[in-house]
């Protein structure tokens, strides 16, 4: 029976890695869930989530903070290690939805600069959307990944329901269109088919593998 090789621990290493990411998005989420899902995190809160876990005794998890020098370098390295070209912080947050089975939608800048900026890092109900604040909040050309919103199985908010759905308004109106059309011309033979195209586009409450889909199709298309 082969064993896989048991990873160094983050202090070992110069480099976080995806793991790592996920187990630090995880510690952040356990410790903001009594206040409740959704919780959003920036970049920044999951460095330190790595910090933590860097200056944290594998054995015994007593946490030895480095000297104030050292602790900057280290946060700016991991700030580094987050950056969108690297992929890590992408790898981590879907490890972490596949894991734990909790819906994540990345958002970039605008978000936490518009509808999100708790002070203090308090932890404050993250209010509802329109649908252009929706738009503005997701990563695009020009405004890369800043953080991620981590949902509870089953929410119904606008931010992860259009990411899910955001295959583009066209498409839906286009489903929308022939179902409407199929049903007043009688075409009986394809209309279950576009019923369920167009029901799939509107129904709530998407589940993980929903959610993985449309990060890849939304990955391709920026």
């Amino acid at each position: 029976m082969n064993s896989q090789p048991i990873q160094p621990h983050l202090s070992e290493r110069d480099d976080a890695n995806s793991r790592d990411v996920c187990d630090a998005i995880g510690n952040l989420v356990n410790k903001l869930v009594p206040h409740g899902l959704p919780v959003p995190l920036t970049l920044r809160q999951v460095a330190q989530g790595l910090l933590t876990i860097d200056q944290m005794d594998p054995e015994t998890g007593v946490v030895h903070p480095h000297p104030g020098g050292a602790a900057r370098a280290r946060l700016a390295h991991f700030l580094a290690d987050l950056m969108p070209d690297r992929n890590i912080f992408k790898g981590g947050y879907k490890l972490y939805m596949e894991r734990n089975g909790l819906p994540v939608v990345p958002v970039c800048s605008w978000f936490f600069d518009n509808v999100y900026a708790p002070a203090d890092d308090a932890l404050l109900q993250l209010p509802g959307m329109t649908k252009a604040e929706v738009k503005e909040a997701l990563p695009r050309a020009g405004a890369p990944t800043a953080g991620i919103v981590i949902f509870p199985k089953g929410s119904e908010h606008r931010l992860l329901y259009t990411f899910v759905m955001h295959k583009s308004a066209r498409t839906l109106g286009m489903v929308d269109a022939q179902v409407k059309a199929i049903g007043s011309s009688g075409l009986s033979d394809s209309t279950p088919r576009l019923q369920s195209a167009a029901a799939s586009f509107v129904r709530a409450s998407p589940d993980i593998q929903e959610v993985l889909d449309a990060m890849d199709e939304f990955e391709e298309e920026n």
